[in-house]
């Protein structure tokens, strides 16, 4: 039976600034740990299977998106669904091994969901329509999640936690591996 996690969290700024993919290996770690015992595997029961709904930002999203693909790469029964929220997210991102990162994730999707065709710099407002396109592509994932895992410092300054209290308003729960994520990450 399917188990529908929505994934929110931080970027790196927010995570120990690790920007580098290569070392987050260990939070992607945590990330499968929690995947596994939510599903049942480190039981032998695999009851439920994890079906975790991504919106590959940079940072905990993309964490989230390798531990399912670690899972799904160790026989496990797990998908991968992606919302992209436009053709360019990467734009701004400074790192090519994160990008080339996201595309091998991209890749390794069972669906991917690109919310909009429109380039945000094409908007006569470009950071308007671009937070637009976030929050739609952070509704998609919660509209679809019976449960949230997130990566939340507790600020209320952030798209992490707009999408936590939307999932609260929808009277969905949310697990926070925000402390186990920052020690991963040391």
């Amino acid at each position: 039976m399917p188990n529908f996690i929505g994934i929110t969290g931080h970027r790196p700024r927010r995570l120990n600034g690790c920007y580098d993919p290569r070392k987050w290996k260990p939070a992607i770690e945590v990330i499968r740990g929690w995947l596994m015992v939510r599903s049942g595997v480190l039981y032998n029961q695999e009851v439920d299977f994890p079906v975790v709904f991504s919106g590959m930002a940079d940072g905990f999203d993309m964490m989230a998106a390798a531990a399912t693909v670690m899972l799904k790469d160790g026989g496990h029964h797990a998908e991968l669904h992606l919302a992209i929220p436009h053709a360019n997210q990467t734009r701004k991102w400074t790192n090519p091994l994160t990008i080339k990162w996201y595309e091998r994730l991209i890749e390794r999707a069972d669906f991917v969901h690109q919310l909009s065709m429109e380039d945000p710099e094409d908007d006569d407002d470009p950071r308007s329509a671009a937070a637009r396109l976030l929050w739609e592509r952070d509704q998609w994932v919660v509209h679809r999640s019976a449960e949230m895992l997130a990566c939340w410092d507790g600020g209320r300054d952030s798209g992490t936690w707009k999408t936590i209290k939307y999932a609260y308003e929808r009277q969905i729960g949310v697990t926070n591996l925000y402390d186990d994520i920052m020690k991963a990450l040391r």
